[in-house]
């Protein structure tokens, strides 16, 4: 079995725990993901199993998502683990049975992802986009008030829950390459200065190979990542990539000046955003184009200090997470709904 597809067809029906793997949901780059159901409660779980012939790197990220996950428990806006283990599964080679370990999360179970929504093409209004956005934020607020960064922020990395009364609520999850700010490094300093993400979405201090492995660093690079997710909601296209242009290659020549001894302003790079920024703005219902475009400028600004908030007293204390971002998009989505309160009193009043 070489490929996704045939190894979720050989786990389908094995149990997991209490759980029976019965479908295959989704792949990712260590990870696949099945709908599981209890045996004896038929509880529906999603199940994330690590892949049979995974490196060590990836080993360590899916041990690094169940630690971060555990330490997130009970925070709403962060996908719920329940439990990790393993099971064994037998796979024949050379007429031969051979055991085989196979790791798993047990996390709760999602009706999609924000990806597939977006790709989907269906149409979004934007109340409901600012809102998805909000819970994005919200969790991200809820891992820095735990010291936990997210490092790898998209969409295809945010899940879709329906709740009561068809109210669609947003979470964030896949957190392998999460950083726990208490802890020390998990990976050599060099690793730090480009990250591990897709440079479709990567900040741009790791495309200029000037990432960082200081705390202060990975909070703004989760602020880039959420004003990168409004523009992903709003465009449907990576801002980095529409910016930039092709990462690797940019990575390549960055690489090399730094071997020189040289490294780019950010501060240089505002011109290229700038482009991306208008496309933006004008996909906004006017009554939010300013205080939408404005938001966005200083969550995806190149230089990474810039993303903070400003208060009278200076950038905004440790401790208090993102409070302030969670207010600025509850303005947003006040003011539109404001507008859209004015326009049915209006239609009201022409048909009376």
């Amino acid at each position: 079995m070489t490929d996704a597809t045939s190894w979720g067809r050989a786990l389908e029906g094995q149990r997991a725990g209490d759980y029976e793997l019965v479908g295959l949901l989704g792949t990712g780059r260590f990870g696949w993901v099945f709908e599981a159901h209890h045996l004896e409660t038929k509880h529906r779980a999603a199940i994330k199993v690590l892949i049979p012939n995974a490196d060590s790197s990836a080993r360590a990220e899916f041990a690094n998502e169940a630690a971060l996950l555990r330490r997130l428990v009970g925070s709403s806006s962060v996908v719920q683990v329940t439990s990790s283990d393993h099971f064994q599964f037998a796979v024949t080679a050379g007429g031969q049975s051979l055991p085989l370990r196979v790791d798993f999360h047990v996390l709760e179970l999602a009706q999609g992802c924000l990806e597939s929504l977006l790709l989907e093409g269906s149409r979004i209004e934007w109340a409901d986009r600012l809102s998805l956005w909000r819970g994005c934020v919200r969790g991200i607020h809820q891992m820095h008030l735990k010291r936990t960064a997210h490092r790898d922020l998209k969409s295809s990395n945010c899940l879709l829950f329906e709740r009561r009364h068809n109210v669609v609520e947003s979470k964030v999850s896949d957190l392998g390459r999460g950083r726990d700010l208490r802890a020390g490094p998990m990976h050599p300093p060099e690793l730090y200065l480009v990250g591990l993400g897709d440079l479709r979405f990567a900040p741009p201090e790791f495309i200029a190979c000037q990432g960082s492995d200081r705390p202060e660093g990975h909070l703004a690079a989760d602020l880039y990542g959420l004003g990168s997710l409004l523009f992903e909601l709003a465009t449907g296209q990576c801002i980095t990539a529409m910016a930039l242009g092709p990462g690797p290659q940019l990575v390549r020549e960055n690489l090399e000046l730094r071997a020189k001894g040289q490294t780019i302003e950010l501060s240089g790079m505002r011109g290229e955003y700038e482009s991306a920024f208008k496309v933006f703005e004008r996909s906004l219902p006017p009554v939010i184009r300013q205080h939408g475009g404005q938001l966005l400028r200083q969550l995806c600004d190149p230089v990474p200090s810039r993303r903070l908030e400003k208060t009278k007293f200076g950038r905004y204390p440790s401790g208090t997470g993102l409070e302030w971002l969670i207010r600025r998009a509850d303005i947003v989505i006040r003011t539109l709904a404001s507008q859209a309160r004015e326009a049915e009193r209006i239609a009201l009043k022409k048909g009376a």
